[in-house]
Parts: structure tokens; sequence; C-alpha cells
């Protein structure tokens, strides 16, 4: 059994531990597998260099370690202590049930170096499997980043830049079937995804979207990890074991607690900088909204990888929750739809500026020769070729009000039928005179061979 703080919460932060040569590992294997590139080899030797460390250091602080059960009228108490709403008692039995089904026990009172227990036993045996799986580059250097980052919060932790990659563990030997392999990486990697969450959420605590948003990204790496095998596998395998776990309906992420509570306090952190800086947040400080933005944009990026590798498991296929409700929908499909939402959800609440997608036209009906004109809501606004794009700017020469859906293209520039004034169709800059002031440009946004405009609300 894997142990986890109650509550998701982190117990403080342990300073009488010093990770850092073993940091200083993480951050070598980091330079391996980002950082050149280098041949797959010495990839597998760096992970298999970083489980080992992870295990050494383990052990050497596992000694005298004692945790307190907790019991499970107060863990339920914990779940609504920290849920926004009303939870039932099908939801609240599930968390427990999702805990059991990934070997995950939650105890009170975690000391921190306990956690740091837990936190290098999970690395040295992901790492170790990592090194023979088949996982992008950008996935396993995501993870290093989030173990480096999450060293550093739990401990002293301050990775050098300079380490021989010599005396590497060596080839592992199999012990265990292949169906067994794949069921301990199933649980392997939720319970890295479980730490990255709870970092995740520890950060966006104290406020610090940055580190936040580098446990967020790893969050789709831990799931491509953990589903690093076969369709087939996932079908014939696992699915089963879901079945026959007694989830009501299933697995979703709706009964991962520490993905949950990561969600709640990202809504609450949100919440409060809006009430510390008011309704525009393009207008808070400049470092605060960046911060934030940042995150978001690492949100969606995680969002969208999780609809990949649902895909890349159940297709078209619905997920047992659906099944059991009836419903047909693709699972994708709705996972697509949220992710969709939260894309536009970020634009409209932190742009400061909010604009509409406007259909404009087909793609095929911007001609090469020539801008053509089109009224929008009220707008003249020209599209035209250039530079290899479809560009949009207002329709109206700024010289003397003539329409310039007259005129014609020469070579890249816009050519106004009046007086022969040029526009640069990229900014609506002057070219020519005699028109002085520019014109207004448009974001253009190509989709499914139709072509959209941005205009302002």
């Amino acid at each position: 059994m894997t142990e986890f703080p109650a509550g998701s919460d982190l117990p403080p932060r342990d300073e009488s531990i010093d990770l850092s040569g073993f940091a200083a590992i993480v951050d070598a294997a980091l330079h391996v597998v980002a950082g050149r590139p280098s041949l797959a080899s010495a990839v597998r030797d760096a992970l298999r260099n970083v489980s080992a460390a992870a295990s050494r250091a383990a052990s050497d602080l596992r000694p005298s370690l004692s945790s307190a059960q907790l019991a499970d009228g107060d863990e339920r108490a914990e779940f609504l202590r920290q849920a926004p709403q009303h939870l039932s008692e099908d939801e609240l039995a599930n968390f427990a049930i999702y805990d059991r089904y990934f070997d995950v026990r939650r105890v009170a009172a975690l000391s921190g170096r306990a956690l740091i227990v837990t936190a290098l036993d999970t690395w040295s045996i992901a790492l170790a499997d990592l090194a023979d799986v088949l996982v992008g580059r950008d996935e396993i250097a995501a993870l290093l980043r989030a173990c480096a980052s999450m060293l550093t919060r739990m401990a002293s932790a301050t990775a050098g830049r300079s380490i021989p990659l010599g005396g590497m563990a060596s080839e592992p030997q199999p012990t265990q079937d292949e169906v067994a392999r794949v069921l301990l990486r199933w649980r392997t990697g939720h319970h890295l995804y479980a730490l990255c969450a709870m970092h995740a959420r520890d950060a966006l605590i104290a406020g610090d979207f940055v580190t936040a948003a580098i446990f967020v990204r790893a969050l789709p790496a831990a799931q491509w990890y953990t589903s690093e095998f076969p369709i087939r596998t996932y079908l014939d395998v696992l699915r089963p074991t879901m079945e026959k776990a007694g989830a009501r309906g299933g697995f979703s992420g709706t009964q991962n607690a520490d993905y949950m509570r990561l969600s709640w306090t990202r809504e609450r952190a949100v919440e409060a900088l809006f009430e510390k800086y008011g309704d525009d947040a393009a207008a808070w400080p400049a470092q605060t909204y960046s911060d934030l933005m940042a995150f978001n944009e690492m949100e969606i990026e995680a969002a969208e990888h999780h609809v990949l590798v649902a895909a890349s498991k159940v297709q078209l296929d619905g997920s047992l929750a659906q099944k059991a409700a009836g419903d047909r929908n693709s699972a994708v499909r709705l996972l697509r739809e949220k992710v969709d939402a939260a894309a536009t959800d970020v634009v409209e609440r932190f742009s400061s500026d909010a604009v509409r997608r406007v259909r404009a036209c087909a793609l095929a009906d911007v001609p090469l020769e020539r801008p053509l004109g089109v009224k929008i809501e009220g707008r003249e606004i020209i599209l035209c070729r250039a530079y290899g794009a479809v560009w949009a700017c207002d329709g109206v020469c700024t010289h003397a009000g003539s329409e310039l859906e007259g005129g014609h293209m020469a070579g890249n520039a816009i050519v106004c039928p009046a007086h022969g004034a040029k526009f640069d169709p990229r900014t609506g800059a002057v070219e020519r005179g005699p028109a002085l002031e520019a014109l207004r440009p448009y974001v253009v946004v190509i989709d499914a061979g139709s072509v959209y405009l941005e205009i302002p609300a």
C-alpha cells in the first residue's frame, strides 16, 4: 500500500533532509533526455541511474517511519470539508473504492520524511519501468522536471549542473509476466498522477502558479506512462479489473480525490485574484497576469493530451461510467467538448478585450488578384490573399473613403481604386500615399474550409 496524506494536504517541508545529490542526478538525466540528441541507450541508462538513486535515498530515510491510520469517518469528513458542493453517499464511496483499487492508504499526520520516502519509492519504480517503454522525450522530460521540482518543495534539493553519468544501474531482470507488469505500471502511473496533482494544489495554495504549471504539465505525462500498452491490453486485461472493482459506473476523473481537490483549489485561487485585483484580468499586475496565463495554457495543453490518451485506448467507445448510464456518446467526444469549453472560458474570463468569432466566407471565395469585400455587423471589411495567407482589414480607404473592394492586389499590397494608395494587408500600414492613416486589421482564423474573423465585442 502507498501512503498519501489525508485530504491531499502536504506536510511541511523537511529542511533537515538533504536530497541535493539525488537532485543533481535528476538534473543530469534531464540534460540527457532534453538537452542534446542523445542515443536511446543513454536515455535508458540515465533513467535507470535516477531510479537506483531514488531507491538508495528512500532506503536511507526509511528507518523509524510511522504514520497514523485515518479512520473512514475522518476521511469522509476531509472530503466534505474541501468539496465546494454536496457529495452523495455514492460519490464518497467511490473515492474510497478508487483509492483501494490503486493501493492507496490515506493516513493522518503524515510526516514530511514519510511523504518523501513514498515519492522516492514511486519515482524509483516508475523511472526503472520508463526506461523500457515507448514514451516520447517531451513526456520523459516533463516527468523529470516534476521530480526535480517535487524534491525542492519537500526537502533541501539544489541540483548541481555537472555530474558524471557513470555507475549506471544494471539491466533489471524481469521477475513477472507482462500482464503483471502492465498492472504495476497502471497503478504506479496513477500514483505519479496523484503526487503531481497534490503538489500542483500545494503550489496553488501558496499562490505559485508557475510551479503549479510544472506539475499540471506532468499530469498527462503520467497518463501517457500509465497507458503505455496496446489497446487490446486495456480492453482485455485492465477494463475487466475496473469492472470488478465495484465502482458505481466505472472510474472517471470525478472519482479521483486528488484531481478533484486540485480543481477546487484552482477555482478558489482564481476567484481570490479577481477579488484582489478586480474584474479586468488584463489590468492586473503584469507578472501576476503572466503567471496565471502560463498556468491556464498549461492546463489546456494537459487537457489536450488527455483527449489523445483517451483516444489511444477507448477510440470512439464510451467510458464505463457512460455505459452504466446508457450514454452512447464517445468518451473522446465528451472530453473534446470539455477541452473546447475550457479554452473558451480562459478567453472570456481573462481577456480584457473580448472578441467574437464570426464567419466571413468560404476560403475558396477569396480571390488571388483582388480584395473581397464583406459586411459584418455593420463593418466594411476586405479579405485578400498575400504572403501565402489570408488577411483582413477595414474595407474603406483612410484617404477619401473609397471602397477598397474595387481595388486590386499589387504583389502583396492592397491598392485603392480611387487614388492608388497602398496598404500592407498584414498590419493595415500605409505603404504609399496619399493615405496617411493605417487600416484596422482583424485576426483571421481558417477552420474547415471557412474564413472566420475575430470581431471586438
